[in-house]
């Protein structure tokens, strides 16, 4: 997939292309394009649940703590789950509502 986007009375619309609709036209895939709001509101659901695993936490902690002293592993946890003001911030939710096809 592929990310694009058009304008339409003044209104941007995003959204992603399938690689094979873009090389052999419309008719090459059944799902041609996705509003990229989907897409994107399903990786960063992933990267959320990734981002609390134990495995990334620890591994978080090990690596940090090497640059801050005295980092507690419920420290880097606390920072990991931080992320949605961060990303809200990054990316309001304002800009990704007007991503729907």
């Amino acid at each position: 997939m592929s990310p694009t986007h058009t304008r339409k009375g003044g209104r941007l619309y995003r959204y992603y292309v399938s690689q094979s609709v873009l090389k052999r036209g419309p008719g090459a895939c059944p799902i041609g394009r996705v509003p990229a709001a989907e897409i994107e509101n399903a990786v960063i659901d992933q990267v959320r649940g990734m981002l609390r695993t134990p495995e990334i936490i620890v591994g978080t902690w090990r690596l940090a703590r090497q640059e801050i002293e005295g980092l507690t592993e419920a420290q880097a946890r606390e920072a990991l789950e931080r992320l949605d003001p961060l990303w809200e911030e990054l990316f309001p939710p304002s800009r990704r509502a007007s991503s729907s096809c």
